[in-house]
């Protein structure tokens, strides 16, 4: 299914709706790309997008480049959650690139990694997936040291966000913000993950409050699909939930 993404961002790559412009597209986009090499019964229908021969590490160079505050924003929230270990990201976030990073005073820009990190920062936590984005910061880093071509991304950023106080996406509630939200029943109607636990909300008043995802959701779930419903205000990535335990040695000798 990750095709799907790619095949979206790609039909949108003229005007303002060119959704490899926003940098929770930009970092999601590279993730299933990550996932996509790696599955061997991939679906080759990316071979007609704009992303076919682009690889994984290319696209997260480009999103790190181009909003290197994300990333940072990203590890702080990982950090805090206990997610993460920060020691080898130091020398990488002492750099140029990192520390003088920002929004550039746009508030939409501020407003969507924001988003980004408070809805999304638990499917960063996989360690292979660390490893990809500390391989990949490493690239960055060493290739502005040499030639400064980040500089080219950050013009970019400023140019497509010029400094604004105006919050276009301000409608769009962060996650630790979150209040009770009503869920459109089309969406219900999508299945995938959290449809059940969706429409139990719905059919029990004063419920209509955010939905987690978690456990089962989370172990069955597909990966795509998961980190799209996470991009749903309403929608809550918790992995903190544990599976059952197993079964005393009695009870499996009794249903024996």
């Amino acid at each position: 299914e990750y095709p799907f993404l790619f095949r979206m961002v790609s039909e949108y790559e003229n005007g303002e709706k060119n959704l490899s412009l926003y940098p929770n597209f930009l970092y999601s986009v590279a993730m299933a790309k990550w996932y996509h090499e790696r599955d061997p019964d991939r679906d080759d229908g990316e071979k007609d997008t704009a992303l076919a021969e682009t690889t994984s590490a290319e696209l997260l160079s480009q999103a790190i480049q181009t909003y290197p505050f994300g990333l940072a924003k990203l590890l702080k929230k990982l950090s805090d959650k206990g997610m993460i270990t920060m020691a080898s990201w130091e020398p990488v976030l002492q750099k140029p690139l990192f520390k003088n990073s920002s929004s550039g005073n746009n508030a939409s820009l501020d407003h969507l990694v924001r988003l980004f990190v408070e809805k999304q920062y638990e499917l960063w936590k996989d360690t292979e997936i660390q490893t990809w984005m500390l391989s990949v910061a490493k690239e960055v880093v060493e290739a502005e040291d040499a030639d400064g071509m980040a500089a080219d991304w950050r013009a970019l950023q400023k140019e497509i966000w010029p400094p604004s106080e105006v919050n276009m996406y301000r409608h769009i509630i962060p996650e630790d913000q979150m209040g009770p939200a009503q869920i459109p029943q089309e969406l219900l109607q999508m299945g995938g993950p959290g449809a059940q636990q969706e429409q139990q909300a719905m059919q029990q008043p004063g419920l209509q409050q955010t939905v987690q995802l978690g456990g089962d959701e989370l172990r069955e779930g597909n990966t795509l699909s998961i980190l799209l419903q996470s991009l749903l205000p309403w929608v809550s990535v918790d992995s903190t939930s544990q599976p059952p335990p197993p079964p005393r040695a009695e009870e499996e000798e009794e249903e024996g």
